[in-house]
């Protein structure tokens, strides 16, 4: 079934997006973020990842623009995941928790790498790229998940080295910004691998 509202204007997107940024630097530039106990900032992730996900599928004009995004820009976008190798060199400093930065890190590296092959790849043509663009978005949902679990994990436990340099500039854009979009990114790329597999 498709959509007839039209989309809202690349205007009001990157508008929205600029907002968005400005607060995430805003809490990472004042140490509000890293401030926060916990489980505020774990609450505040969640409800950001909701509402970008919510926003993505609920709002006909946004859910019209993601859908006008091809495949590769969608898959690509996950290129920024290679952010991981920034936490395997921090836990190699001693400056943030080994356990995230084993799981956090090599999982980004392997959905980033993944993301750019597909992106080179096209859209899915056969069913065996349909089953691994599958793969390749249900890997990056979990990693997703694993990383914002351990994270929560280590804060909850107060392990040291912990989550620190997660909870200030630049790499608190990590949870307050990516990690919302990325989610919301992975349902999108679900629904069209649904919609493009019921069109068979």
């Amino acid at each position: 079934m498709t959509s007839s509202a039209a989309p809202v204007s690349s205007r009001v997107v990157m508008v929205g997006g600029l907002v968005w940024l400005a607060g995430a630097l805003a809490v990472g530039a004042t140490g509000a973020f890293a401030a926060m106990p916990f489980p505020v900032p774990q609450i505040i992730v969640f409800v950001l990842t909701v509402m970008a996900i919510t926003v993505s599928v609920s709002v006909a004009g946004v859910r019209v623009w993601v859908d006008s995004i091809s495949m590769s820009r969608l898959v690509g976008i996950h290129a920024v995941r290679f952010i991981g190798a920034v936490f395997l060199v921090l836990a190699a400093r001693g400056a943030l928790s080994p356990v995230f930065a084993a799981r956090a890190g090599w999982g980004d590296i392997i959905a980033a790498a993944g993301a750019v092959v597909l992106a080179l790849s096209g859209p899915p043509r056969t069913s065996a790229h349909w089953w691994t663009y599958i793969a390749w978005n249900t890997f990056g949902v979990l990693d997703l998940v694993v990383a914002v679990g351990t994270a929560t994990i280590v804060v909850f436990r107060g392990d040291v080295p912990g989550m620190d340099p997660i909870t200030r500039l630049p790499l608190v854009l990590v949870p307050t910004l990516f990690v919302p979009l990325l989610f919301a990114a992975h349902v999108a790329i679900y629904r069209r691998l649904m919609r493009s597999r019921g069109a068979r």
